[in-house]
């Protein structure tokens, strides 16, 4: 087995960071944003760590044998504080989603406005998001008269697919490493949480959406989640939610 090398966390996690990334840009150019590219992407966010610590040592001069945050050690404290901290969102989200909503529509007389299309008028009628027309490989294209079966499976892809590889990467690795880097005792004022959540946030563009740098405050909440928990279950469990009722809240609001 190779010696490890002796490389700052910053350095380092800078590193891997760039690496997925450009992995990210690469499958979308070549794949499009599929599920070839979501799979790559996924195994890299669980793998790179593992590879980081194999081959790179912390400040302390030896390898980190971590589990990055992913363990049930303290599962019990982790699901209260998850309830604690998304009931909140759970009540004030939809109301901003309105607020932004009303906001389009009274401000539709802009250029810019007009430029985005923005809606003149809305409905509300609850629903689960639709499954794509497209083919693509899932159990519900084999099954299509089992409607519930893309509910299960749309919700089972955003907690363990999504959010469990990208907690594991950016809260888990990344923002540990930053961390040992910039040791701070209050949480919100760790460096490591804060540029965590950015390339968190820049991370995002390699789906070629500005848009999607607005994930970096949700990720401010995931980040200090982890560090008050000091796991990820309950960070996986806050991004899963979010990303589930974004998606319910887009498939509700329907346009006239």
């Amino acid at each position: 087995m190779p010696s490890p090398a002796r490389i700052s966390p910053l350095v380092e996690a800078l590193l891997f960071w760039a690496f997925a990334f450009l992995l990210l840009v690469g499958c979308s150019l070549f794949f499009g944003q599929g599920s070839i590219t979501k799979l790559v992407v996924t195994l890299s966010f669980f793998l790179l760590p593992r590879v980081a610590s194999t081959f790179c040592t912390s400040t302390l001069g030896h390898v980190q044998r971590v589990d990055f945050g992913l363990h049930f050690g303290s599962w019990k404290k982790e699901l209260r504080f998850f309830f604690l901290l998304f009931l909140p969102i759970l009540i004030l989200y939809p109301l901003l989603h309105v607020a932004w909503l009303e906001l389009q529509h009274h401000l539709a007389f802009l250029p810019f406005a007009q430029l985005q299309n923005t809606p003149i008028e809305w409905t509300f009628n609850l629903q689960f998001p639709l499954p794509p027309q497209a083919p693509f490989p899932s159990l519900f294209s084999l099954f299509p008269q089992w409607g519930w079966l893309w509910v299960i499976e749309l919700t089972l892809d955003t907690y363990w697919v999504v959010a469990l590889s990208e907690e594991y990467f950016y809260r888990g690795y990344l923002q540990s490493r930053l961390n040992e880097y910039w040791p701070r005792q209050t949480p919100l004022l760790k460096p490591g949480l804060w540029l965590a959540a950015l390339l968190f946030a820049l991370g995002h563009l390699g789906h070629f959406q500005v848009a999607r740098l607005l994930v970096f405050f949700p990720a401010l909440l995931f980040g200090w989640a982890k560090e008050k928990t000091q796991g990820l279950l309950c960070p996986i469990l806050l991004h899963g939610s979010c990303n589930l009722l974004e998606m319910v809240l887009r498939a509700s609001f329907v346009q006239n």
